[in-house]
């Protein structure tokens, strides 16, 4: 019986052996398909901004938005500021020259 049970045992064993080997070996595949798609979206990107370099012009933006043709964009509109005194404003000191 007890020779029995380790060779079942080991029957076992052998046998998740080989399907962590298959696990494995397609995880490996994957890891490899996904590396090469990686470099292939980098070589995009890569040439699309090749491509783009070379055809801007000087002044013109990357993005123009034509929807809101009357807004000014957002990091030029005035910001709120905070309401502070005068009073308790930090005065800036002014560099003394010798």
């Amino acid at each position: 019986m007890k020779e029995a049970t380790a060779i079942n045992v080991q029957l076992h064993v052998e046998h998740f052996k080989q399907e962590l080997s298959r696990e494995v070996m397609a995880m490996t595949e994957e890891v490899g398909r996904l590396h090469r798609e990686k470099q292939a979206v980098e070589n995009q990107i890569s040439d699309l901004f090749a491509f783009y370099s070379k055809h801007k012009q000087p002044d013109m933006p990357l993005q123009t938005i034509k929807s809101n043709t009357g807004v000014p964009p957002r990091h030029m509109q005035d910001k709120p500021r905070a309401s502070i005194p005068r009073s308790h404003q930090r005065l800036v000191p002014y560099p003394h020259q010798n």
